[in-house]
């Protein structure tokens, strides 16, 4: 799972969907990126064991893409980049989830997993990912909790 921050100087709405994000995706950890700048950020990730940084960025004081980093001992490449307009962003609290997918939404499930992780057994069934109509959806216990405008 990865190690998710967000740009500097942060809206409290994008650190919110940080800190859902991390708490939706078991194992994956969030950390305020205060002012450290992106050498910092990926030596950080790779001191705590991640190859998989997500970045949130904002614009126009709303997170509006998220980056997925690959991070190598030495190097580091960008895995892939979603653009979106938030909708809503709800507290999703700490759990241990086995996430649900339909399948256009698995590619993008895909990003948030580490790429050398192994694959854990999940505790229980009740968080959902959907991509409906350009709606990127996550859902914890049939309560939708984030809803993200894919642009």
């Amino acid at each position: 799972m990865p190690y998710i921050t967000t740009s500097r100087k942060a809206s409290q709405v994008s650190r919110r969907l940080a800190r859902s994000l991390s708490n939706f995706f078991p194992g994956a950890h969030y950390e305020n990126r205060g002012k450290r700048g992106m050498d910092s950020v990926l030596a950080r990730a790779r001191e705590l064991g991640f190859t998989r940084v997500v970045l949130i960025y904002e614009s126009h004081g709303n997170p509006g893409e998220i980056e997925f980093i690959d991070v190598g001992e030495d190097s580091w490449s960008i895995a892939g980049k979603i653009s979106f307009t938030v909708v809503s962003v709800g507290k999703i609290l700490r759990g241990e989830y086995s996430v649900k997918c339909n399948p256009p939404a698995e590619k993008i499930a895909g990003l948030f997993k580490d790429p050398d992780a192994v694959p854990e057994d999940g505790g229980e069934d009740e968080a959902s990912l959907v991509l409906d109509n350009n709606y990127l959806i996550f859902s914890v216990g049939g309560k939708e909790m984030i809803r993200l405008k894919m642009l």
